[in-house]
């Protein structure tokens, strides 16, 4: 048994997505809206719901709990 990832399934793959936007909302875009810059975020939470729902088949009221979350509001 290999002790790679190669293929995530459809939840873990919604994980690692999720954890990624959490960091890069608390790291990057919180501190430049706090500046008060602009910041453009293209594919985000609908990209989610398109890949992960419709494509994964996975719920998309969870989808949508886990980028609220993600999101930080």
């Amino acid at each position: 048994m290999s002790s790679a990832i190669t293929n995530p399934r459809p939840v873990a793959e919604l994980f690692l997505y999720e954890a990624c936007r959490a960091q890069l909302i608390s790291e990057h875009v919180r501190s430049e809206l706090g500046k008060g810059s602009l910041v453009l975020c293209d594919r985000s939470f609908d990209a989610t719901t398109a890949y992960q729902g419709y494509g994964r088949g996975l719920d998309l009221d969870l989808i949508e709990r886990w980028n609220v979350a993600a999101g930080q509001g």
